[in-house]
């Protein structure tokens, strides 16, 4: 626990420069709005000549000023200024764009139109109190509050304290100042406690202006358990299903989004050799497409995709580099297709290194089906992408380890880049790309009935294809399919008079033909 004290003198500095209207509010609002300047959660409307802040505290807070507060607490403010969000909204100021697209697109505000967002109208302490809440995980959805209590729920929890007739500049200020020090929904962490954590603000700006002291949990020694971790992450992973060319499915597996955009992670070979994929949530049950693949790493076994949709749950990224073994994690994913299945585990060893490749090896529960799922820390943070078991061949066959599972450090997403997407078809045939040809001794084939004949099959695909082989009319002649180690031999015996074909094809595992021949069999 950290006490964090009011400073006096910024107290003192207050009543010198500040404007008659920011001298009308109380105390509290005025030791509020200063705390929040002092962490970047809170402006001015003006600046004064000596370049002190102008508060204007109990002017009214617009819609506009509302939701850039609330982005700004929710320490967002870096990704809603760098986000490209589009916005149908005509009326917006060019300051407050970014806020409010980013807002708009993770489902925290709307307009009151298609074309209007309505800016500069006054907001209500309930609306007020409603952007707060879900600001610390609560939700309407989920039967936490509806708007029409948003105060009231606000004044339980002792976030707000009044009716606020008249609700102003200086009260919200006070009201996100109190949010600071409640826990989010769900975790152990206060508000203050993640913006701390995130880096958004330091320990050395979080002094808090005023008179009386204040206790905030540090976030170091507040470590969350596997339920607090599960309420907060399994949202954001999900399950998915491969389907190939022909619309079967073909695989399934995990991932989790890293960005409410739709931005999200799983291993490589959860993807290969499928045409299409969608995704269900576990908490909604909703499912959405696999739009494409912005990146990936064969040999890594990384991929980054895009979710048709935003506004999605999505988990916090820590440095896999300063992982410990020993350390206690949970494996969130889908094994055997059982959505959002939590393990509690231990890191074995932080560099296993397999194959040619680096892995995190974990004690930590992993099936079929777990790949792509999230490999997370006590602070409830992404470490790594769980990938599978360890496996070794030996002379009785592979031999699975017990407890021996692996997962990709997370800090190989850095490297991958979100610019154009790539259908999962386009990858897997760039991937799998099979030069195929079939060569046979003869094409075309006369035989006397009840004589017979062999053909030699040659090919030249590698190992990702295989030969198959058909009669258009069994009742002309009949064709032995016997394998050799470069093709194939044909023992082809004519039946009754008349004409038939032998139709050879080369095909990949998902079906794809990659070369074809026909051998012409006529029978006199």
């Amino acid at each position: 626990m950290k006490k964090l004290k009011h400073i006096t003198s910024i107290i003192a500095a207050v009543t010198i420069f500040c404007s008659v209207p920011v001298l009308a509010a109380d105390t509290e609002q005025i030791q509020s709005a200063w705390s929040l300047y002092s962490m970047g959660l809170f402006s001015g409307t003006g600046m004064n000549e000596d370049g002190t802040p102008v508060f204007e505290l109990d002017s009214k807070i617009t819609r506009a000023q509302t939701v850039a507060l609330i982005v700004r607490l929710m320490g967002k403010t870096s990704e809603a200024e760098g986000g490209d969000w589009t916005t149908t909204f005509t009326d917006l100021p060019n300051w407050a764009e970014s806020y409010i697209g980013y807002a708009y697109t993770v489902g925290y505000a709307s307009g009151i139109s298609s074309t209007k967002f309505d800016p500069d109208s006054e907001v209500s302490a309930n609306q007020f109190c409603a952007f707060i809440l879900r600001a610390l995980g609560y939700s309407e959805s989920k039967g936490d509050f509806t708007y029409d209590n948003a105060l009231s729920f606000a004044n339980e929890k002792g976030i707000a304290n009044a009716s606020y007739e008249n609700f102003t500049r200086g009260d919200a200020a006070e009201i996100s100042y109190n949010a600071l020090t409640q826990q989010i929904k769900g975790s152990s962490y206060t508000l203050y406690d993640t913006l701390l954590n995130s880096g958004i603000i330091s320990e050395t700006e979080n002094t808090f202006a005023g008179t009386n002291e204040i206790t905030v949990s540090k976030t170091s020694t507040n470590e969350m358990t596997a339920e607090e971790i599960y309420e907060k992450c399994s949202p954001a992973v999900f399950y998915i299903e491969v389907y190939n060319s022909e619309g079967k499915a073909i695989q399934l597996g995990s991932g989790f989004f890293i960005n409410s955009d739709g931005t999200a992670v799983t291993n490589y070979h959860v993807l290969d050799g499928g045409s299409s994929a969608k995704i269900t949530l576990s908490d909604s049950g909703k499912a959405y497409n696999v739009l494409g693949i912005y990146d990936y790493d064969v040999e890594r076994d990384i991929a980054l995709i895009k979710i048709d949709g935003n506004g999605f749950s999505y988990l916090e990224t820590a440095d896999s580099d300063d992982i410990k073994a020993g350390a206690t994690v949970y494996a969130i994913g889908s094994p055997l297709g059982l959505s959002n299945t939590i393990s509690q585990g231990i890191i074995s060893n932080t560099n296993r290194i397999i194959g040619g490749q680096d892995f995190i090896q974990t004690s930590a529960a992993i099936s079929n089906g777990s790949s792509g799922g999230a490999l997370i820390n006590t602070n409830g943070e992404v470490i790594g992408i769980t990938s599978g078991e360890a496996a070794q061949s030996t002379s009785a066959g592979t031999v699975t380890g017990q407890n021996l599972n692996l997962a990709i450090a997370i800090n190989y997403i850095d490297s991958m880049k979100k610019s154009s997407l790539t259908s999962l078809k386009e990858v897997y045939e760039k991937e799998n790309k099979v030069n195929a040809e079939i060569a046979v001794s003869a094409d075309n084939i006369e035989l006397e009935q009840g004589r017979y004949t062999t053909v030699t099959v040659k090919c030249s695909a590698d190992a990702k294809a295989y030969l198959t082989g058909s009669l258009s009319n069994a009742g002309v002649a009949s064709a032995r399919f016997t394998r050799t180690a470069d093709g194939a031999t044909l023992l082809v015996t004519g039946i009754n008079t008349g004409s038939t074909q032998i139709n050879l094809k080369m095909k990949t595992a998902d079906g794809t033909v990659v070369a074809e021949k026909t051998i012409k069999v006529t029978v006199k």
